[in-house]
């Protein structure tokens, strides 16, 4: 799917618990998708994790974002849902820690938005 069509997907109301993003995507990187996920305002937050080949290394969940570098196994990506999972399901992050760990993320791409 695109950018776009993930955005729309969340704003009709479908109910999204994780979202896994790719790093580049058709029509936009998976940072401004990011972004605008987090800056949205959903009623629910959505966790994020970043699924990429743009990333060298998987990095824990930070205020409900995640990256997971590809190659990866089945085993890390379930354990990844089920930590952001409990992030979503427990007190969450507020805006500007989760925009300061998009920001952190960032840096560590091999190619920027």
């Amino acid at each position: 799917q695109t950018g776009a069509e993930a955005l729309a997907i969340l704003r009709d109301g479908t109910p999204v618990q994780v979202a896994l993003i790719d790093g580049f995507l058709p029509d936009m990187h998976g940072m401004r998708l990011a972004r605008a996920i987090v800056d949205d305002g959903l009623a629910q937050p959505v966790a994020l994790c970043f699924v990429t080949g743009g990333i060298s290394q998987s990095s824990s969940p930070e205020a409900g974002v995640a990256v997971l570098s590809k190659p990866m196994r089945l085993k890390e990506l379930l354990a990844m849902v089920g930590d952001l999972l409990r992030w979503r399901d427990g007190a969450g992050s507020p805006p500007d820690e989760r925009r300061a760990a998009l920001e952190r993320f960032e840096l560590a791409f091999v190619a920027g938005p």
